[in-house]
């Protein structure tokens, strides 16, 4: 069952690749060998071999089990394993369906009446926070700002210069047309980040000045080495960028040790970049604005990238305000906890419900797609922040489509999902409602 479980889950993974441009291009993506306890598959891109396994010794890394605990030899101990490492309510299906929908999950994951009763207040509570329009204006416009995003790969964006004057394309309206955006004029791109072979983390900085807004966005899976970071699933051990800094804070008290604090090994790898690329550089565009808001945004890989920098951000002392859109999970719960502390989720939550309209500034916020699968896999990790769901599934999504949904977690069920249906992977997963949020998050068009 154990194997059966990775199966599912590399799928899964093979899935996410395939939501990228880069999968568009694949020449095959097949299973070469399944033999217990090892899944060894390969994937053939542009010409080039890309072999991905996972061992017993592997799935048991992750999943940070015992292999002699017999008790996973049985339906109740997987559907338990799979509460304890997907967050709360996760489906897991070996046999026996284990399904726990949105609408039963807050903080109690069981079916009894209690549990019930108790997920069904807090929806109910979280119905009455508004997302304002002023809101709704930001999630546009950020989706789009993660959109631009895959102008870098096209080599379109420009240092020096306004979005009017050519720092993006003039046939998209969010970089030539004031009725489409009104700042377009006034939006400085400030930095282009273009990662090194073997690296992680392509994205920009722009300055909207009439908006006093410093804006980070990330670029989701485009190149090979993209896609192949997202296949590293097993985890490893966090540790900050910008230590010095966090061991100050935690020596002050001033925020809690993050122990026994795991992350997603693959994403995991864009620390690295930002040390040498992004921390030092953004530091002086700071300076120069100090007094303007710091967002930072990303859709998919992106939302990954811009959760592992704001962290390092918010330890330098910033106060960022982090959109991710599609974001797939990459946090163990240790890991969670710490990030929901650190942007004072909870606060945040209670001073919306108690306010009837969502007060974003500062915090962590997660914007879901209905029918999006990506944010519910790995199973075994988490997600931090606060949710935004979008309930319509085709475009346009208006305000009215928008629904907070606070610390919910979504279920993921794998009920039906079997190795001989992997070709239907993609349609399976969802690529429209991945790709769907305001706008189609896609390539250098369409905006």
């Amino acid at each position: 069952m154990a194997f059966r479980r990775a199966l599912y889950l590399t799928l899964a993974f093979v899935a996410l690749a395939r939501s990228t441009s880069l999968m568009d291009e694949a020449e095959e993506v097949r299973i070469v060998n399944i033999t217990e306890p090892i899944i060894h598959f390969t994937t053939t891109v542009a010409g080039t071999n890309q072999d991905v396994t996972i061992d017993n010794n592997d799935y048991n890394q992750l999943s940070n089990v015992d292999p002699a605990d017999s008790h996973l030899n049985s339906d109740e101990g997987i559907q338990a394993l799979g509460k304890q490492y997907a967050g709360v309510g996760a489906g897991v299906s070996t046999g026996v369906s284990t399904e726990f929908t949105t609408d039963e999950l807050q903080s109690c994951t069981g079916e009894n009446d209690y549990c019930k009763d108790s997920n069904q207040y807090a929806r109910k509570e979280n119905q009455r926070v508004e997302i304002d329009e002023d809101l709704y204006e930001r999630l546009v416009y950020f989706s789009k700002a993660c959109c631009m995003t895959n102008c870098i790969s096209d080599g379109l964006l420009f240092q020096n210069k306004t979005l009017r004057e050519g720092g993006c394309p003039q046939h998209l309206k969010f970089c030539s047309a004031e009725e489409d955006n009104p700042t377009v004029n006034n939006t400085h791109v400030e930095m282009v980040l273009s990662a090194d072979r073997g690296e992680m983390g392509t994205g920009y900085v722009i300055v909207d000045h009439p908006k006093n807004v410093i804006i980070i966005a990330f670029r989701g899976s485009s190149t090979r080495q993209d896609w192949f970071n997202d296949f590293q699933i097993f985890p490893t051990n966090y540790a900050p960028g910008s230590l010095a800094e966090y061991n100050n804070l935690v020596e002050s008290g001033k925020i809690d040790a993050c122990e026994d604090c795991k992350i997603h090994r693959g994403f995991y790898r864009f620390r690295e970049t930002l040390g040498r690329q992004f921390l030092h550089k953004v530091d002086s565009i700071f300076e120069t604005y100090p007094t303007y808001n710091i967002v930072v945004v990303g859709h998919s890989l992106g939302a990954a990238m811009a959760s592992i920098a704001a962290i390092e951000l918010k330890l330098r002392g910033y106060e960022p305000t982090v959109f991710t859109y599609a974001m797939p999970r990459i946090f163990n719960g240790s890991l969670k906890a710490w990030i929901d502390k650190l942007f004072h989720t909870e606060r945040i939550h209670e001073e919306s419900i108690k306010a009837g309209k969502l007060m974003y500034r500062g915090g962590y916020f997660r914007i879901i797609h209905n029918q999006d699968y990506i944010p519910m896999v790995p199973p075994f990790y988490d997600s931090a922040g606060l949710e935004i769901f979008i309930k319509k599934i085709e475009l346009p999504h208006l305000i009215e489509d928008l629904e907070y949904r606070g610390k919910s977690t979504s279920a993921f069920d794998y009920s039906g999902f079997e190795p001989n249906t992997f070709e239907y992977v993609q349609d399976w997963l969802h690529m429209y409602e991945h790709r769907a949020y305001f706008i189609l998050i896609k390539d250098c068009s369409g905006f």
